[in-house]
């Protein structure tokens, strides 16, 4: 029972780091671009954990 964890974990840190690399892509201007990634962050620690959201912010 422990395997859907793991895949919702790996899945979710994959879903919030690309919307991350999205945000920076897209080239929006920095008061723009950088609360969206601190939201991200915060959103991927609330939702999955302390290490997804320092797996999503070291990349």
């Amino acid at each position: 029972m422990k395997r859907p964890k793991e895949i919702r974990f790996v899945t979710q840190t994959a879903m919030f780091f690309a919307l991350t690399l999205l945000v920076q892509a897209f080239g929006f201007p920095q008061m723009i671009t950088g609360p969206l990634v601190n939201a991200f962050l915060l959103l991927s620690t609330i939702f999955s954990g302390i290490l997804s959201g320092v797996i999503v912010g070291l990349f």
